[in-house]
C-alpha cells in the first residue's frame, strides 16, 4: 500500500451492516511527517573507496514520534553505488522501529556526490527532503577502508574483520603488500601483512581479549608505509549503552500465526549514536492467559470492580550478543501454550530496558440468527467453538497514533 492515510471498512457480517472510517489509519508516512538527518558528513572519498560514514534518516510525526515503516527513497547524483539497493544508485528502505534507514556508500565518480533521500515521494506531490554529499577523488595511490570505525561493549572478547582497498586513479591495485600495525591500545593480530587480491582488497583479523581502552590499528601500503589509514576502535562502557527497538516489539496477531523475532538495536549514547558490537543484551519474557474481570459490584453507592490477576503460563530468560550493526534477535515462544496469549517482556543493555508486547487473540464467534440457541460461556471461547471462516483478513499495519 502506498503511504499515507487511509480508510477502514467495517462490515457485520449477520446483518449485512457497514460502515467507512475515513482516514481512520496512517499507513507509513503521512502528509504532516517530517525527515531528518542523523548522519551524513563524511571526509573526501577515493574513487572505489567506501565512505567512512553511513547516510541515516530518521522519519519523525509532528509531535516528534518515530514512524515505522515509512517509505524513503536514496537516491545517489551523480551515480555512486548504495550498499542497501544491492549496488544501483537509488531504492526504497522502509523505516525500522526507531523510524531510522541508513546506507552505505561507495564512491565511483571524482565528484561531488550528493545522496538525496525523501520520504514517501510516491504518495506526495511535494516530498521533503535531506540530503549528504560526499567528495570523491582520485590519485596515483589510495588507501580506502571498509568499516574504519567500530564501537566494541567494555570487557569483550572478540574478533574484528579489518579489510583496506588499494587504488589507483579509481582502479584496484593487485599483488601489492599492506602492513597492518596495532599503534594504539591491546590486540593481536592474524598477519601483520596482507597481500591485496585481485579487486584490491587486504584483509586481516583483530583479536581483543576484554577490551578496556580504546584501539587503533594502521594499514600502509609498503615497502614505504605510504600512504596509511588507521582503524578506530572504541570500547564503550555499560554505563553509555541505549537500546532503540528496530521490529517487533508490539505485535497483535490470529492465535496459530507465527510470531515475528524481536530485533532491538544497542548503540552509544553519542548525539548521533553509534551501533555497538559485542553487547550483551538480557531478554525476559512472561507468558500469562488474558482473565476476564467479574461484572462490578454496586454496595451503598460505591462501585467496586475487580481486575483478576492473569494466569502465568511460563517465563524465560535469554542472553544475547549485538551483532556488528549493533542488533540483538530473538525469536519469542508460547511453548505448547495455544490460544489467547500476552507476552510481554524487556530487553535490557546497561541501563536501558525498552519493553515489547506480544498478543494473541481467537476468532470471534460467529453471529447466530434471532432465536437460535448457542453455548453459554463464563470464559474464552474454545477452539473447538470457532470456524476458520471466522477470521477477517487483519489490517497490516497497525495505527501509529
Amino acid at each position: 500500500m502506498a503511504d499515507g492515510l487511509q480508510n477502514i471498512a467495517l462490515r457485520d457480517p449477520a446483518t449485512g451492516a457497514s460502515s467507512i472510517m475515513t482516514n481512520a489509519l496512517t499507513y507509513g508516512a503521512g502528509p504532516g511527517d517530517t525527515i531528518k538527518l542523523i548522519q551524513g558528513s563524511n571526509p573526501a572519498t577515493p574513487v572505489g573507496g567506501q565512505a567512512p560514514n553511513p547516510v541515516r534518516v530518521q522519519v519523525l510525526a509532528p509531535d516528534g514520534t518515530p514512524v515505522a515503516g515509512a517509505s524513503v527513497f536514496f537516491i545517489s547524483t551523480p551515480v555512486s553505488s548504495l550498499s542497501a539497493c544491492g549496488g544501483a544508485d537509488s531504492c526504497t528502505l522502509l523505516t525500522d522501529d526507531s523510524g531510522q534507514a541508513s546506507m552505505r556508500v561507495t564512491v565511483l565518480q571524482a565528484a561531488a556526490i550528493n545522496i538525496s533521500v525523501l520520504p514517501a515521494p510516491a504518495s506526495y506531490n511535494t516530498p521533503k527532503s535531506v540530503q549528504a554529499t560526499i567528495l570523491g577523488t582520485t590519485s596515483a595511490l589510495d588507501i580506502s577502508l571498509v568499516s574504519g570505525f567500530a564501537w566494541i561493549a567494555q570487557g569483550a572478547t572478540v574478533d574484528i574483520a579489518l579489510a583496506a582497498r588499494l587504488l589507483s586513479n579509481g582502479l584496484p591495485l593487485a599483488a601489492t603488500p599492506v602492513n597492518y600495525q596495532v599503534v594504539k591500545g591491546s590486540g593481536t593480530l592474524d598477519s601483520a601483512s596482507v597481500n591485496t587480491d585481485g579487486s584490491g582488497f587486504a584483509s586481516t583479523t583483530l583479536h581483543l581479549a576484554a577490551i578496556a581502552g580504546d584501539v587503533q590499528v594502521s594499514a600502509c601500503v609498503a615497502p614505504a608505509n605510504l600512504p596509511c589509514q588507521i582503524f578506530f576502535v572504541t570500547a564503550v562502557p555499560p554505563s553509555m549503552l541505549h537500546l532503540e527497538p528496530v521490529a517487533g516489539s508490539v505485535q497483535v496477531l490470529a492465535a496459530g500465526r507465527s510470531i515475528q523475532p524481536i530485533t532491538v538495536r544497542v548503540v552509544d549514547s553519542a548525539i548521533a549514536a553509534h551501533p555497538v558490537l559485542s553487547a550483551n543484551v538480557t531478554f525476559q519474557m512472561v507468558v500469562s492467559r488474558p482473565t476476564t474481570a467479574p461484572p462490578p459490584v454496586s454496595t451503598g453507592g460505591i462501585i467496586i470492580g475487580k481486575n483478576p490477576p492473569p494466569v502465568i503460563v511460563s517465563s524465560s530468560r535469554m542472553s544475547v550478543l549485538s551483532d556488528g550493526l549493533g542488533l540483538a534477535t530473538i525469536q519469542p515462544s508460547t511453548g505448547a501454550a495455544q490460544g489467547a496469549l500476552v507476552i510481554q517482556g524487556t530487553a535490557a543493555a546497561g541501563a536501558s530496558v525498552p519493553p515489547f508486547q506480544l498478543q494473541t487473540l481467537l476468532p470471534v464467534a460467529p453471529s447466530m440468527p434471532s432465536g437460535s440457541s448457542r453455548p453459554t460461556l463464563d470464559g474464552p471461547l474454545r477452539d473447538d467453538q470457532h470456524s476458520p471462516g471466522d477470521f477477517h483478513s487483519a489490517l497490516r499495519a497497525q495505527p501509529r497514533r
